[in-house]
């Protein structure tokens, strides 16, 4: 049995980077003809999928899309990347590091979290990224 494999067009979708950030982040994504969306607290409702620009996916209509302040504020810098090779994923994040470009929360787009909305993939990049920041108590 062949195990089912998205098709994505390559996409990119940036999310609470600073201006300067993000205007070189869509450069070098640009560079590299990978579509970008910068997204921000208006979007914290819509499916990773929508965001992303996968096939199937819809924007949610304006009344399902309110966010609490808090909510909008509480997030940490993200880039969300779809339909990347492994070298040309390879290739993006050496340009990013290069140019001294640090994203908090990166993340690929897959078949669970492309149904998830953006604040649920947040939230669980976060979770992760607080893990791996916490002291290792081997010794």
């Amino acid at each position: 049995m062949k195990a089912h494999i998205m098709k994505m067009q390559e996409s990119a979708v940036l999310f609470a980077l600073s201006r300067k950030h993000q205007e070189k982040a869509k450069e070098i994504l640009e560079k590299l003809s990978i579509r970008v969306r910068i997204s921000g607290s208006e979007d914290l409702q819509q499916t990773v999928g929508f965001l992303a620009g996968c096939t199937g996916f819809r924007q949610k209509p304006p009344e399902q899309l309110e966010v609490s302040r808090e909510e909008a504020e509480e997030f940490l810098p993200a880039m969300i990347m779809a339909g990347l090779t492994d070298n040309k994923l390879d290739c993006l994040l050496a340009a990013l590091r290069n140019a001294g470009i640090q994203i908090p929360l990166k993340a690929v787009v897959t078949s669970t979290n492309q149904n998830w909305t953006l604040s649920q993939l947040l939230r669980e990049l976060e979770r992760e990224h607080a893990a791996f920041q916490k002291p290792s108590s081997k010794g």
